[in-house]
């Protein structure tokens, strides 16, 4: 399963994870496409809506419905490593391999402007 870097507070998580990573990336390739995003969080929560997140950011994020909160599950890594323990230059070749291992780096490290 694929491995971010966390938009918020630099950690890596896994996609699978009780995170926003799903609705985060659609929004964020309809926004390029010109399309309009699609808000589900209470709007305390905008944050979530095209910004990727750890599991440990996403607690407590709550639907706009009131249907569900994000909550950490047990598959959920419990101590997550920042991506300042591996480096910049590790985790780019891992998205380099193209085989999911690591799929937004390049997009991180633009966005702190370290590209």
């Amino acid at each position: 399963m694929s491995i971010f870097i966390c938009e918020k507070c630099g950690k890596l998580d896994n996609t699978a994870c009780g995170n926003n990573y799903w609705h985060a990336f659609v929004n964020k390739c309809n926004q390029a496409d010109g399309k309009e995003i699609s808000k589900c969080y209470k709007p305390s929560f905008e944050y979530f809506e095209n910004h990727v997140c750890c599991s440990d950011c996403c607690e407590g994020v709550t639907y706009s419905d009131n249907s569900r909160t994000l909550r950490k599950r047990s598959i959920d890594a419990r101590e997550k490593d920042h991506w300042t323990k591996f480096g910049k230059e590790k985790l780019l070749e891992w998205e380099s391999r193209n085989d999911g291992s690591m799929v937004n780096a390049t997009e991180y490290f633009k966005s702190i402007g370290q590209m």
